[in-house]
């Protein structure tokens, strides 16, 4: 039977949980990922113990709940905190604190750390593989910060202009960063402390272009009555597309299809990259190894075209090479080294979120998409390696309004989507895309599954909402749903 939260403090500090950057939504012209906003961590003290943590940017405090004892303990944190991430190894959390200009790093087994000054609008964070490094996009300073969690040193790396997502490579020599106002992707050297110059200078060859191209000159060739062969003659009609079907195809002579982009124009190069809004890299030893993939946001006149499948792109190193091998090969020699393999995956629009499952051959997306009625949805999206290696959408599922969050079981099994405008939490089986609706406390913004048990947890954005504790009960085929109660409460 469900059971209420015993403190008003707790329940209060779990709403808006985790809290993007900005309570509005944003416009148009702004990047707009699924930003992470929970995690449960075990700490390396004490494995058999586990924490969740969540922000509250209305109090400024960060909360720890003893998922065992229910016992809570608080630290204060800097203005408005949003973006929270965990070490790999359960040693760290950290959370950005946009009102501020601060981001706040602390010991998961003692809440001991310091809250470090960083660029303006902080917005993603990064831990290296290792836990020994913190990366922090500030957004509006066209900056990374790198803080050292041992001793708390920084050091800030000028990027591209809107940093907004980031990723380290395997081995943590390498951060990804994906830049959305100056649609760009460029490649920090950990250990020179500044982008890899030549990275922008990658050749990168199209192996799959995804879908139905529309390909248009360089001239306005989009005014023109009809579209045909002569465009194979133009700068953007060189390649093999043009002698493709689709050119002659009904819909490029449709007005909208005649104004957009082709596929191509998204990836020509690295700096190059229509709106990057999300980065990922691959995970080592599985399928998806020396794979990045970049989702981008579509250009404000072609928003929530539900036509185009043209937002992932997933850019392969070349065979036998690592990322150190390739940038290696890219300062003896860019226009001599191998080129990068680019496909565009066809998918939903706008990705939000890109997660690859532990096995490293799966991936799951939100995106937006159009249902059988025309009507644009929210979509989780299941991609899966095919012949050649390339990504194709085997799954897509409507998932509630407004997604806020989205999490994967430790076996990468179960898939949940936080709805917050719904108040439900979507439960995807990833084996077979079976889905359940499960309805909680109003707008439900955070998720963190329990690595050890795969219980889920959802906090809640409402004033004095629990956190909804969601547990699957092999034996008797049944979803325990439940909220949490916590005992006595236990300051700093």
């Amino acid at each position: 039977m469900a059971r209420r939260l015993t403190l008003g403090v707790l329940l209060g500090a779990l709403i808006m949980a985790g809290a993007i950057f900005a309570c509005t939504p944003l416009s148009e012209d702004e990047p707009d990922p699924v930003t992470q906003s929970a995690a449960v961590v075990r700490p390396l003290t004490d494995t058999n113990k586990a924490f969740l943590f969540v922000a509250n940017p209305f109090f400024d405090v960060l909360y720890r709940v003893d998922l065992d004892s229910h016992h809570v303990r608080q630290r204060p944190i800097g203005e408005a905190p949003h973006d929270l991430a965990a070490s790999a190894d359960g040693r760290y959390v950290a959370v950005a604190s946009g009102g501020s200009r601060s981001v706040t790093v602390v010991r998961s087994e003692d809440l001991v750390g310091r809250t470090v000054r960083v660029g303006f609008a902080p917005r993603d964070l990064a831990f290296s593989p290792d836990g020994a490094s913190l990366a922090v996009a500030n957004y509006d300073q066209s900056s990374v910060t790198i803080i050292d969690t041992g001793d708390f040193g920084q050091w800030e790396v000028p990027v591209g202009v809107g940093p907004i997502s980031l990723a380290f490579d395997p081995t943590g020599a390498f951060l990804l960063v994906a830049n959305f106002e100056s649609d760009s992707v460029e490649l920090i050297d950990m250990a020179e402390r500044r982008p890899v110059a030549e990275w922008l200078d990658a050749p990168v060859e199209m192996v799959d272009e995804g879908g139905v191209v529309d390909v248009d000159d360089d001239d306005d060739t989009s005014d023109d009555d009809t579209v045909d062969d002569d465009t194979a003659d133009d700068d953007t009609g060189d390649d093999d597309m043009a002698d493709d079907d689709t050119a002659d195809d009904d819909t490029a002579d449709d007005d909208t299809a005649d104004e957009r982009p082709a596929k191509l124009d998204l990836v020509t190069g690295l700096d190059a990259i229509d709106r990057p809004q999300v980065v990922t890299y691959g995970l080592p030893d599985t399928p998806s190894e020396g794979v990045i993939l970049i989702g981008v946001r579509q250009a404000p006149e072609y928003e929530l075209d539900t036509t185009r499948a043209d937002s992932v792109i997933a850019l392969r190193l070349p065979d036998g090479m690592d990322l150190a091998e390739y940038v290696a090969a890219l300062r003896e020699d860019a226009a001599a080294a191998p080129p990068l393999r680019a496909q565009i995956v066809e998918a939903g629009v706008n990705p939000r979120a890109l997660v690859w499952t532990p096995t490293g051959d799966t991936l799951f997306g939100l995106f937006y998409a159009a249902d059988e009625f025309g009507t644009t949805t929210n979509v989780l999206s299941e991609l899966e390696f095919g012949p050649g290696g390339l990504l194709r959408e085997s799954k897509r599922i409507a998932v509630g309004r407004n997604p806020a969050a989205m999490a994967l079981s430790s076996d990468g099994l179960m898939v949940a989507v936080a709805n917050k405008d719904d108040a439900t939490v979507s439960l995807v089986d990833a084996e077979d895309g079976s889905l359940r609706s499960v309805g909680t406390e109003e707008q439900p913004f955070a998720l963190a599954y329990r690595p050890d048990t795969d219980e889920l947890f959802v906090a809640h954005r409402i004033p004095l909402m629990p956190v909804t504790r969601i547990l699957t009960d092999e034996a008797e085929a049944k979803l325990i749903i439940e909220t949490l109660s916590v005992g006595e409460f236990v300051g700093d």
